[in-house]
């Protein structure tokens, strides 16, 4: 018996031995798996999750540069950015605080602040069930814009009311010291999927690029859950603020002119109205002017036609004006002279096109068929000076293809491509017919008249200067 106890004791002795040494093994391999857990997180993989923890952490926040001022030649301010603030949310935190502690939003918690920021900022009912909205949105509960670049007022008045959960970032808005003055040509600006300033017409788009700078970056630190924003990360790259764009506009010109426009379309009520002011000695454009315009700073219910620069967007047939400019094509060519007579009876015909006048002026010298602009007179012109002449003074006064001004959305005009060309396209064109041009190619080609046949390239822009006023570009 003792023999058989003995025994029975040696087995529960194996069994338990047995057993330690599995749980101890057990616990060596725990605890080996979690040594090289430790190494591939500490050694192995240490950079990968260190920077993750930094994105976490420290994430990284545009810094917005300042968008570059558009100024006329004699220095006014017809463009620039002024700093406003943003109201951002983030509705996670916007729950009631019971016993000292901030508990997570209900929908009624967040239908009142949706109503307490509705009410500060004096938004009507729809916005108010639009911000409510975007506030229950889960994947909005981190973060949400409010209003972006609110004006001084409405930002003051969000702030007094202390919502929960309601922050402000600086950013910039454009402003327009100048008001309504040459609006069609500088253009405007509207903002992105991103919320960020572009240009959308005028010199505000045909320079984004430059008047835009380069945002710059700046890190936040939060803590792991990202919850609470501690304080500011530093300044990772500074913003580089935008380029100046100095125009050739002289502002009292411009001024004079938009008034003579408007003056103009009180007494006539025509449809629209463009204007220039040309300097033929190089080209400058002196004033660009167009009706009906627009307040830049105000957009809302613009319309095309508002926006619309006619100067270069616009095209008509030049009719009678064209006519000085195919007498001095015919006269530098030598197919005409100054005191040739010209036949104008009316009607006239040539090869089954009959012509006329508002009466028969009879015998016309070169000056006298320009001062009664006859028909019959310049259509005798053009036959002189040939199609190859007339399609030689299309080309050379730029009638065709665009000015190459640097405006966007500019038309090139029309003409008919020489191969196409008849007899009855160089009797036409002598009298201004069968071509479109913009109002800038007219002016240009007149520009040449008083610059002794030189005609140059339009000019708007004089230079751009950088942040600490260089010339970094210059328009010549």
């Amino acid at each position: 018996m003792t023999t058989e106890r003995s025994t029975r004791t040696t087995a529960a002795e194996r069994r338990s031995r047995t057993i330690s040494v599995a749980v101890a093994l057990a616990l060596c391999a725990l605890f080996g798996a979690l040594a090289l857990r430790l190494v591939r997180l500490q050694v192995t993989h240490a950079d990968r999750w260190r920077s993750l923890a930094v994105r976490q952490q420290q994430p990284l926040r545009s810094v917005p540069a300042y968008r570059g001022d558009i100024r006329t030649a004699d220095g006014a301010v017809l463009a620039r950015s002024v700093r406003a603030r943003s109201a951002f949310c983030e509705p996670r935190h916007m729950g009631r605080r019971i016993g000292g502690k901030r508990r997570p939003p209900t929908l009624e918690d967040l239908r009142e602040r949706a109503r307490q920021i509705a009410t500060a900022l004096r938004w009507p009912p729809e916005r108010e069930h639009a911000l409510f909205e975007r506030l229950r949105n889960p994947a909005r509960a981190a973060f949400c814009w409010i209003a972006r670049r609110l004006d001084e007022r409405a930002a003051l008045r969000l702030e007094r009311a202390r919502i929960p959960g309601v922050g402000f970032k600086n950013e910039y808005r454009r402003e327009y010291p100048s008001g309504r003055l040459a609006a069609q040509l500088i253009g405007f600006t509207r903002l992105d999927a991103h919320g960020e300033i572009h240009g959308a017409t005028g010199v505000e788009r045909a320079y984004d690029r430059l008047l835009a700078g380069v945002a710059g970056l700046r890190e936040t630190v939060r803590d792991g859950r990202g919850d609470a924003l501690l304080h500011e990360g530093h300044l990772i790259s500074p913003p580089e603020d935008g380029a100046t764009v100095v125009l050739t506009i002289d502002s009292y010109i411009q001024g004079v002119t938009e008034e003579a426009i408007a003056r103009c379309a009180e007494r006539w009520e025509p449809e629209g109205i463009a204007a220039l002011v040309l300097r033929p000695a190089d080209g400058r454009v002196l004033a660009m002017a167009s009706w009906p315009g627009f307040d830049p700073a105000d957009l809302r219910g613009l319309t095309p036609e508002q926006s619309r620069n006619r100067t270069i967007m616009d095209t008509f047939e030049p009719g009678s004006i064209m006519k000085p400019l195919v007498a001095a094509a015919a006269l530098e060519a030598g197919a005409v002279h100054r005191h040739q007579m010209f036949s104008c009876p009316s009607p006239w015909r040539y090869r089954g096109r009959t012509i006329r006048d508002v009466h028969a002026l009879g015998r016309l010298d070169l000056a006298g068929v320009l001062v009664h602009s006859s028909n019959v007179g310049m259509a005798q012109v053009g036959l002189a000076l040939g199609p190859a002449g007339m399609i030689d003074l299309l080309r050379r006064a730029g009638f065709g293809r665009r000015t190459g001004v640097g405006l966007p959305l500019e038309e090139p005009g029309r003409i008919t491509p020489p191969e196409r060309w008849s007899y009855y396209s160089t009797t036409s064109v002598a009298m201004g017919y069968e071509l479109a041009v913009t109002p800038l190619q007219i002016a240009s080609a007149f520009a040449a008249l008083a610059a002794d046949g030189v005609r140059y390239r339009p000019q708007i822009v004089e230079r751009v200067t950088d942040a600490d006023g260089r010339t970094v570009q210059r328009f010549e």
